[in-house]
């Protein structure tokens, strides 16, 4: 399971949980602490990011967040100002689009070691929230998918950034569930948001129960923002078993999902507690990863010197394809071998742009992409 990181999501001078956290869940991961998990960068996608950034924020408080100019924009989320601000959140939402590539073109579950998104608006930062990385992610991937984008986000606090930014897209559904009043809003259309206060265990996992329950079933890539600051109004093992029962959801629907850290502080908490809660998430989704493709489905792995190792998905047949089938392939490695295996099994296939095809401007992804489909 690939989860996305680098240094530069530390970046800032100014040291909170936001900023400092996503280092050590990083150091346990390469410590070996959740079976099944790698490390990714995302730095190759930056430049697209802030291409698809600048669709989902208002440019005055982008070129705040990238000068300190006007200091009150710049630094609206908190956070005294520094050029590593900007690093971070460009950083930082790219990983979670990276993560959401991977999710939407392997069906396997993703993550990002991000936090600090869901309460930045168009126009200004908010709660220690810098820039939306799911407001992004989730437009990218209503481009991407014909189906539903749903948000799910279980922060203690509200995702009034994600509502404000998203409320009119009918094709992205936003399912909150607070313990917190904080930046609470009016939900539109089918979204929802659920705030319980000082909930049991069972109230609690009772209504992640009837929000997932609410998740279209044409849902094509869930986003979700494991939130693990519900602790202490929530106990450690209630949200442990939360984040198996997301994971084993997306599992049993065959939804891909990526998922990004989200809230999680220090004052009920030292920072080795703080890491452990954080790891749940990744030990859910990383047991859950090699049961993610759908049981009417054949994989073929091949793993070739490079690491790039490539699942393809045909129907479990004789492979005489009785019908149509098509599989994308985004991958900056892919090379004539791989190609070839594909040819073989009687596929057909075309170039494409990969990432930076679902950019609504500015120039396409160089990155090859192909796409194999089979005839009747």
């Amino acid at each position: 399971m690939k989860v996305f990181y680098n240094t530069e999501y530390v970046a800032p001078a100014h040291a909170f949980e936001t900023t400092r956290k996503s280092s050590q869940v990083a150091e346990a991961v390469t410590a070996g602490r959740v079976q099944g998990a790698e490390l990714a960068d995302p730095q190759a996608i930056i430049d697209l990011c802030e291409e698809l950034i600048a669709q989902v924020h208002d440019p005055d408080y982008i070129k705040a967040l990238k000068t300190g100019e006007p200091s009150y924009l710049a630094e609206s989320q908190g956070f005294a100002w520094d050029p590593g601000i900007w690093s971070m959140a460009v950083n930082s939402t790219a990983g979670v689009l990276a993560a959401a590539e991977v999710a939407v073109a392997t069906g396997r579950p993703s993550g990002s070691l991000s936090s600090g998104l869901h309460h930045a608006r168009y126009s200004n930062g908010s709660g220690y929230c810098t820039v939306n990385g799911l407001a992004v992610a989730a437009r990218w991937a209503t481009a991407r998918v014909a189906g539903h984008v749903t948000i799910l986000d279980t922060d203690a606090h509200c995702g009034g950034g994600t509502h404000q930014l998203l409320d009119d897209e009918e094709r992205i559904l936003h399912l909150d569930l607070s313990v917190n009043s904080f930046d609470c809003y009016e939900p539109v259309g089918d979204n929802e948001l659920s705030i319980l206060i000082n909930p049991d265990e069972t109230e609690y996992l009772a209504e992640v129960d009837r929000l997932l329950s609410r998740v279209p079933s044409d849902t094509e890539l869930l986003i979700y923002n494991a939130g693990m600051d519900p602790y202490p109004t929530v106990t450690r093992a209630c949200l442990a078993e939360r984040e198996r029962r997301v994971a084993q959801w997306c599992t049993e629907q065959r939804v891909p999902v990526v998922f990004v850290l989200a809230g999680g502080y220090l004052t009920a908490l030292d920072m080795e507690g703080l890491v452990d809660l954080h790891l749940e998430t990744l030990r859910a989704f990383a047991d859950h990863d090699h049961q993610t493709a759908p049981a009417d489905l054949e994989t073929f792995s091949k793993t070739r010197p490079g690491g790039w190792d490539g699942r393809l998905m045909a129907p479990q047949t004789d492979m005489s394809f009785p019908t149509p089938t098509t599989i994308w392939i985004d991958d900056p490695a892919i090379n004539q071998e791989d190609m070839d295996l594909l040819d073989e099994a009687g596929f057909h296939h075309e170039t494409r742009s990969s990432l930076g095809s679902i950019a609504q401007s500015g120039p396409p992804d160089p990155r090859p992409s192909r796409r194999w489909s089979t005839t009747t």
